[in-house]
């Protein structure tokens, strides 16, 4: 069987089971080799990335293994292969939950990820103000502003990757260099997102930290995505109604999986997939 063959595969039963309302699917990045070391994972989606100003990243994760560098989301440019990118770190002062443009850091947040536990997060970009947006389980976690250094537009036509750190454009498994094992993601993942527009939310006030901490849970965030409702309550059923993406929407955008990443059906039910 081809690798284009295969592909259409996974897209077709991928679509057949959401349409017919079966059970979701999600990848499964915990393979390992024989002596036990892991493996490079990753989903690749196949989509036309515009030039960016604004962004919004989200997806499920559940990992088995945060004692090295998780990275969840990568996208790659012609001329900058760190275009974009959210990861979770360990580091002397716990877990960590970063995001970087152009190999920058934007951000850096406190926050635990228990293994075996399933969290949905969102990361959030206004290229105008610099202000970005973290939410983890619908909870604000933390906000903020960064003028230092960012384009102003982020370059389009290059890869999107889940589950694993980029650090070339146009990668391919035999160029060597173009990632590494212990960057990238060792645990499950599901429904991603990547959108070209910002999520937005209202501040009552700012702590003294600078960051808001808000309960919406089962709320509206407005934001420029029509009907954007992010339902993640763990007792709901119906998260898989979320709103696609219009870069990459989970179950409809064309995927390849490497590495011994593995498709697999999931439980229908929010928060334990």
């Amino acid at each position: 069987m081809s690798k284009f063959t295969t592909r259409l595969l996974i897209i077709l039963a991928i679509c057949i089971a959401q349409n017919a309302s079966l059970s979701p699917t999600k990848v499964i990045l915990t393979q390992r080799t024989r002596d036990d070391r892991r493996n490079i994972q990753l989903v690749e989606f196949f989509t036309s990335v515009p030039n960016l100003q604004d962004f919004t990243v989200c997806y499920w994760l559940k990992s088995v293994n945060t004692t090295t560098r998780q990275s969840t989301f990568s996208y790659a440019a012609p001329n900058d292969p760190v275009a974009i990118a959210t990861w979770i770190e360990p580091t002397i002062f716990g877990l960590q939950i970063r995001m970087a443009i152009s190999g920058k850091e934007v951000y850096s947040v406190p926050y635990n990820i228990a293994y075996h536990h399933w969290y949905h997060l969102c990361h959030s970009w206004e290229g105008s103000s610099g202000r970005w947006l973290l939410y983890v389980d619908g909870e604000l976690i933390g906000q903020g502003f960064d003028d230092t250094g960012r384009p102003l537009l982020i370059p389009g036509g290059g890869t999107v990757v889940f589950g694993q750190q980029q650090n070339n454009f146009d990668f391919s498994p035999d160029r060597p260099g173009g990632f590494q094992s212990s960057a990238g993601v060792e645990g499950e993942m599901t429904l991603m997102f990547f959108d070209s527009r910002p999520l937005r939310h209202e501040i009552q006030s700012l702590g003294a930290s600078g960051n808001l901490k808000g309960e919406i849970l089962g709320t509206k965030l407005t934001s420029d995505i029509e009907s954007n409702v992010w339902e993640i309550n763990p007792e709901s059923v119906d998260c898989f109604n979320q709103p696609l993406g219009d870069i990459v929407a989970w179950g409809v955008t064309q995927i390849e999986l490497t590495g011994g990443a593995i498709m697999a059906q999931a439980k229908p039910s929010c928060g334990d997939f």
